[in-house]
């Protein structure tokens, strides 16, 4: 197996299902996840991962900006103008959910940490494509959770900004956008759901307040990141 392809077996592969299963406190059960288990593919993984952490080291410049925080905080917007002034690719994490994902938002109905595993599974792969293509790239997520943030840190190269608001100034936003899916409703789910970053993180953590462009200004000066 070459490097390459020992690199995009670990991404694409199956034991993407083992390590995402672990970040929902859960084990891989069944006879099409034993072999998983076996010492001989243990030590594959170890040497793959190996070659991963080599892969993105090589890639060092690239950089993933993950703007996160409850519906309506403004994450496509500032990521938006934030991609725009960077020169940078974006993307919503919201073009990566299932069908039966969307259904479920459109009629107010909150995701399950089960809805939401194959969502970060997704988006996982692609944050690794990115780094290991040298491809810088804004991206907007929830990403509510500790266990959603661990799963999305690929490498050092993914960065977090949190949009910290209260549910006043969240209620007033989500008033004002047209043209998305997600009910409005959801917006208590996701307070609920919501796990505020912690130092230890080393996520950066914006209050809502200020303009988008000011928010992208500081977020390019915090982060260090050139127009």
């Amino acid at each position: 197996m070459t490097d390459e392809a020992a690199i995009l077996w670990v991404v694409h592969g199956r034991s993407q299902s083992v390590a995402s299963g672990a970040v929902f406190g859960k084990r891989a059960e069944g006879p099409k996840d034993a072999p998983l288990l076996s010492f001989s593919v243990r030590r594959v993984l170890i040497k793959v991962d190996k070659l991963i952490d080599s892969a993105f080291a090589q890639n060092n410049d690239s950089v993933v900006i993950i703007i996160c925080g409850v519906t309506g905080a403004g994450k496509t917007t500032i990521g938006q103008l934030l991609a725009q002034e960077l020169e940078w690719e974006f993307y919503d994490a919201d073009d990566f959910h299932s069908a039966a994902n969307i259904s479920k938002l459109k009629v107010g109905v909150p995701l399950t940490d089960e809805d939401r595993q194959p969502w970060l599974d997704k988006l996982r792969e692609f944050i690794a494509e990115c780094l290991l293509a040298g491809k810088n790239a804004v991206l907007a997520c929830s990403a509510l959770k500790k266990a959603y943030r661990g799963r999305l840190r690929v490498s050092e190269g993914v960065k977090f900004v949190f949009l910290r608001g209260n549910r006043k100034r969240i209620v007033d936003q989500l008033r004002r956008r047209r043209g998305h899916f997600m009910n409005p409703a959801l917006l208590s789910s996701q307070f609920e759901d919501l796990e505020e970053p912690q130092p230890s993180e080393r996520v950066l953590s914006l209050e809502l307040g200020r303009s988008p462009r000011e928010l992208v200004e500081l977020i390019k000066t915090k982060l260090k990141l050139q127009s």
